[in-house]
């Protein structure tokens, strides 16, 4: 629209987060689970929306199983200042199934 703005802020110190790329691609594999072991993927969305289709839809949805893409890695800060979410850290949300918070 007409009063969309949008700006760049240069500064000398940020942040630059970096995957180990290596760590990802040498540990990658493919798993298939029963819907029923990933109640916690399902409670943060993280599945694909045929599973959320399968749940609200078939009585055996437990039963059916979904292919995953599996990995490790590492993330590492070369940057020039901390790391800070957008969200502050007093509202991160505390997810129980997977027992950390989440911003």
């Amino acid at each position: 629209g007409e009063h969309d703005i949008a700006a760049v802020v240069c500064t000398d110190t940020q942040a630059d987060l970096e995957p180990d790329l290596y760590q990802l691609v040498t540990s990658a594999y493919l798993e298939d689970k029963p819907l029923f072991t990933l109640q916690c993927a399902m409670e943060e969305n993280c599945l694909a929306s045929q599973a959320y289709y399968e749940q609200a839809n078939n009585p055996h949805w437990q039963q059916l199983t979904r292919r995953l893409l599996r990995f490790t890695t590492a993330i590492a800060n070369i940057g020039t200042a901390d790391f800070r979410p957008f969200i502050p850290k007093s509202a991160w949300e505390w997810h129980a199934c997977h027992q950390h918070y989440h911003s």
